[in-house]
């Protein structure tokens, strides 16, 4: 008699949509990001997108030291920090901010420590979750299928476009939006 194990099967859930998530996220900035650039990721995690973009310079910053260690033992050609103000200063090609707005305690705090890395070329790459994803979110980090993260900030494109007018001029503002189910 075959015995269903539901937490096997949720660990291989877990896998393949992280799979799929890591696939579609790093597809989205190696289109954002030319290859060769000078790249500053915030909140990079573990690496996998600054290292996805293919920076001739990149640096990433991570407070957790876990994953801040993680990155540096998997991605050495970098260099990543704990805190912004160890960046030495220059200028970027792209600055990424992957779900780093939904973390920040301070918004207005983190773009204003931003402009000092900006220049008439930079471009600041965004990508966060739909307040709409919440619950979902927060089920599947109970069950253990996603780190735990708190979300401080559930913010809508114009929250996030209104942050932006106050510190830099607005090139560009996409919306874009990855799910794991064909749409008929």
């Amino acid at each position: 008699m075959y015995k269903y194990n539901s937490w096997l099967f949720l660990k291989l859930l877990q896998a393949i949509n992280n799979r799929w998530l890591y696939f579609f996220v790093t597809q989205f900035y190696q289109w954002a990001v030319e290859p060769g650039s000078v790249v500053l990721q915030i909140g990079c995690k573990t690496g996998y997108i600054l290292d996805a973009v293919k920076p001739r310079i990149g640096v990433g910053v991570e407070a957790e030291n876990e994953c801040r260690e993680s990155a540096q033992q998997q991605f050495s050609c970098y260099q990543f920090v704990q805190t912004i103000p160890e960046i030495n200063d220059q200028k970027f090609d792209y600055i990424i901010l992957s779900s780093t707005l939904m973390e920040t305690e301070d918004i207005q705090l983190l773009l204003l420590s931003l402009q000092r890395f900006c220049s008439s070329h930079t471009r600041i790459i965004i990508d966060g979750y739909s307040f709409l994803w919440e619950p979902l979110l927060w089920c599947a980090q109970k069950c253990g299928l996603r780190r735990q993260t708190i979300f401080k900030n559930w913010l809508s494109q114009n929250d996030i476009e209104n942050f932006f007018f106050q510190y830099f001029k607005l090139f560009q503002s996409n919306l874009n939006v990855l799910l794991n189910k064909k749409l008929n």
